[in-house]
């Protein structure tokens, strides 16, 4: 009776094990199918020959911008299709829910020691500051420019009405936020 007990636990814990390498393994093969990682870099790289890039996470700025070191670099990160408001800087008062929405970012990447960028071809690999422009995963292979927008941390922005990625997904988790009242879009929030 004790063996058989003795059994079963060992039985159930490789099939624990196994449960936890294959759902890691699932997890991991989104980033690695077609995806390349740039390691030897200079500040500026354009990364005009990758799509996608794993990148170690440093810190939130805001909720639309975070730093990230690829290579030993670091990297100003802004968000493509979002718009979040900002907190208090040398030159603007901080808006609504600035602080809320960095608080919301930094919580989903707290955990995070590394997250990838997908680069997209419509809104070009840098903006006018220079920051690298991407959509950004955590581990989990969530997209946490959705994530900011459909619980109302952030809104949808489309520059000079690009076609990016996830363009439509974005929008539609900015209606299902408003319709839900969700974050700033709560009544009485930030908005008349």
């Amino acid at each position: 009776m004790k063996f058989e007990k003795i059994l079963i636990w060992i039985g159930l814990g490789i099939i624990f094990y196994l449960g936890v390498a294959y759902i890691h393994k699932q997890s991991s093969s989104f980033f690695s199918q077609n995806r390349e990682e740039k390691t030897e870099l200079q500040k500026g790289t354009d990364f005009s020959d990758v799509d996608f890039v794993r990148a170690r996470f440093v810190r939130v700025v805001d909720g639309d911008t975070l730093v990230v070191n690829i290579g030993g670099v670091q990297e100003r990160v802004r968000l493509v299709g979002v718009d979040a408001p900002e907190t208090v800087t040398s030159h603007k008062e901080a808006e609504c829910f600035g602080e809320e929405s960095k608080g919301f970012l930094a919580r989903e990447l707290e955990e995070q020691d590394y997250v990838y960028l997908e680069f997209d071809d419509a809104s070009g690999r840098r903006d006018r500051h220079g920051r690298l422009l991407a959509h950004v995963f955590n581990h989990d292979a969530q997209n946490l420019n959705l994530k900011i927008i459909e619980q109302g941390y952030a809104r949808e922005y489309t520059y000079r009405e690009q076609d990016y990625l996830h363009r439509e997904d974005y929008r539609g988790a900015q209606q299902q936020a408003k319709r839900h009242q969700r974050g700033f879009w709560r009544d009485g929030v930030c908005f008349e």
